[in-house]
C-alpha cells in the first residue's frame, strides 16, 4: 500500500526518510468500531494538510457482497481526523468539539457478529489503508484487499456484540494485525489509548536492542542482537529530542553484517570514523547528526515495514524530566521508565538488563562501543510500570489529553497528578518539581478526572477538549499510582506540557 500511495498524483508525500523506507506521514484509518453505530476513523499523520476528496471506505462482511460508502469530500488538517459512521438511530459516542463528521453509509453495517475487513480507497480506486478484523470468537476466513496480514483480534476484552472497537497504534503502519489493539470504548477524535490486546503478525520478530549510547562531540549509538542473526539493511532509527519539536529519521543505506550471533553489535555515530575502541569485524555506519545534548530525547529502531522495534527514552543530563512530545511511534510496552543521564558535558548510558525499562539502563563512564559494557558509574533508570501521554491534542489547540498505562493488574488502582506551574526542567525539589507542586498535589488530589482509576485493561485517561484553556499554560507533572489501601505502587518522572 506504501508504494501504490506514492504513485497518487493528488496526494502531497513529505518524506524525511530515505529512498525506499517507510514513510509515517500518511493519512491511515486509525479506528473501527461495531459500536452502533458503526464507524471509521480516518486520520492524517501527515505534517500538511491533505485532500481525500473522492475517497471511499468499502467494508468486505464476511458471507456478504463488498458495501462501498459515498465518496467523502473534505481536507484534513495536520494530525486531525474526521469520523465517516453509518446511517443508524444511534446517537454518536463522546466526540470532540466540532469533530469533523460524515454519514458514509446508506444503511447499517451490521459489523457486532462477522469478520470484515475495510479499505481506504483513493478517488482513482488504489487501496491507500485497511485493517482485516476478526469476529468475536477471534477468527475470520475474509480476503484482504491489499495483503494484509493477521487480524486485529476482537472479542477478548471487548465482550459486548454492540459495543467496542479497534484502534491503531498511534502512527504504526505495518500492514499487519499487531498495529492494531482491541478496546472496550471507542475514542473518536482523540488520541488511541491501545490499552487492550493487539492482534496478530505471522512473521516472527527476533529481539534486537539499543545496548549503548553515547553523546558528547560524536553520538554513537551500539544496536545488540543476541540470537539469530537479523538482517538490518534498509532499517531507520527515528529521533525525537525537541519538545513539541520535530522527529528526524536516520537511515542504513547500506548492508551491514547481519546484526546477532558472531556479530552481536552494531554501530551508528556521527563521525565519519568509528570509535577508536571498535573491534574489527564489527559493522559502523555514519547517520546525520540528530542533534542530541543535554536535553532529554527518545530513540526508536524501525525496520523496513515501519515496525518498531526497540525504544529508548532517556531524561536529559542530571535531571528528573523525561521525554515526553512528540512521542515516536510505537507500543507503550516497548519500553517503560527512562534511562538517567548523568550530569556533566558529555555521558554514556550502557544497558545492564534485557528488560524494556529504564532501570535496565545506567550512567557509565567509559564508552564501549562494539564491545560488553563495563562496570556502571551509577545513575541507574526509572523503570516502574507506567507509561504517561500528555499534550494539548493533535492540533495544538489548547486542550489537555491525558493517558495512562500500567499492567492488568492495576484495575481499581488510582491514579493521581502533581502538577508544577512552571518548568523546572527536571530539576525541581519535588522529584523535579517546582516548590508549587506539593500544594498543587494536595488542592487535586480526589477532584476528578485528575484523580480516577485504571480500567481491566490497566489503562486511563481523561480529556480536556481545545480551547479549554489559553495559550501560554506551562506546567510540568508527575503521576502517581496507588493502590485502593493508598500505598505507593508506582510514579512517572517528569512530564512537560505546554499550550
Amino acid at each position: 500500500m506504501r508504494r501504490l500511495l506514492a504513485a497518487v498524483p493528488c496526494v502531497l508525500m513529505i518524506s524525511v526518510l530515505g529512498l525506499g523506507q517507510y514513510n509515517f506521514l500518511t493519512v491511515k484509518i486509525s479506528e473501527v468500531s461495531w459500536g452502533e453505530p458503526d464507524a471509521v476513523e480516518i486520520t492524517n499523520f501527515s505534517n500538511n494538510n491533505y485532500s481525500i476528496n473522492g475517497w471511499t471506505l468499502t467494508f468486505r462482511i464476511q458471507g456478504q457482497a463488498d458495501i462501498v460508502s459515498a465518496p467523502i469530500y473534505t481536507i484534513i488538517p495536520p494530525k486531525g481526523s474526521i469520523y465517516v459512521r453509518e446511517t443508524s438511530a444511534t446517537p454518536d459516542p463522546p466526540l470532540p468539539l466540532n469533530q469533523p463528521t460524515f454519514i458514509g453509509f446508506a444503511q447499517n453495517l451490521n459489523l457486532s457478529n462477522q469478520a470484515f475487513c475495510v479499505v481506504l480507497k483513493s478517488e482513482f480506486g488504489w487501496p491507500i489503508d485497511e485493517v482485516n478484523v476478526t469476529d468475536p470468537a477471534g477468527s475470520s476466513s475474509v480476503t484482504s484487499f491489499s495483503g494484509f496480514l493477521g487480524h486485529a483480534r476482537r472479542g477478548t476484552v471487548a465482550t459486548s456484540l454492540t459495543a467496542g472497537s479497534v484502534e491503531r497504534i498511534w502512527g504504526i503502519d505495518s500492514e499487519r494485525g499487531s498495529d492494531w489493539t482491541e478496546e472496550a470504548v471507542s475514542s473518536f477524535g482523540y488520541e488511541n489509548r491501545n490499552s487492550g490486546p493487539r492482534g496478530t503478525d505471522p512473521v516472527a520478530l527476533e529481539d534486537i536492542w539499543i545496548n549503548e549510547v553515547a553523546v558528547g562531540s560524536e553520538t554513537y549509538i551500539e544496536l545488540y542482537g543476541s540470537g539469530t542473526p537479523v538482517d538490518v539493511a534498509d532499517w531507520f532509527l527515528l529521533v525525537s529530542n525537541v519538545h513539541d519539536g520535530s522527529i528526524t529519521s536516520h537511515g542504513f543505506p547500506f548492508t551491514p553484517t547481519p546484526l546477532g550471533g558472531t556479530t552481536p553489535y552494531f554501530v551508528l555515530g556521527t563521525s565519519a570514523s568509528p570509535p577508536a575502541e571498535l573491534p574489527g569485524g564489527i559493522s559502523y555506519f555514519q547517520i546525520g547528526d540528530p542533534g542530541l545534548g543535554a536535553a532529554e530525547f527518545t530513540i526508536g529502531v524501525y525496520d523496513t515495514l515501519g515496525r518498531c522495534r526497540e525504544l529508548l527514552r532517556a531524561t536529559g543530563r542530571g535531571t528528573e524530566l523525561v521525554h515526553n512530545e512528540p512521542r515516536l511511534p510505537g507500543h507503550s510496552s516497548l519500553f517503560l521508565g527512562a534511562a538517567r543521564r548523568a550530569p556533566g558535558a558529555s555521558d554514556v548510558l550502557g544497558r545492564i538488563g534485557l528488560a524494556r525499562n529504564g532501570a535496565s539502563f545506567a550512567a557509565f563512564g567509559t564508552r564501549t562501543m562494539g564491545l560488553a559494557n563495563g562496570a556502571p558509574a551509577g545513575f541507574v533508570g526509572h523503570g516502574d510500570p507506567l507509561d504517561v501521554r500528555l499534550n494539548d491534542g493533535p492540533l495544538h489547540n489548547w486542550g489537555l489529553h491525558f493517558i495512562a498505562q500500567g499492567p492488568t493488574t492495576w484495575q481499581g488502582y488510582t491514579y493521581s497528578i502533581a502538577p508544577s506551574f512552571a518548568h523546572s526542567n527536571g530539576l525541581g525539589p519535588i522529584l523535579g518539581l517546582g516548590a508549587d507542586a506539593l500544594p498543587n498535589f494536595l488542592a487535586f488530589y480526589g477532584v476528578p478526572p485528575i484523580t480516577g482509576v485504571f480500567d481491566a485493561t490497566g489503562s486511563a485517561r481523561f480529556d480536556f477538549d481545545a480551547y479549554t484553556f489559553g495559550f501560554g499554560v506551562d506546567m510540568d507533572i508527575i503521576t502517581i499510582v496507588q493502590m485502593p489501601s493508598g500505598a505507593l505502587v508506582a510514579r512517572s518522572l517528569c512530564l512537560a506540557f505546554d499550550t
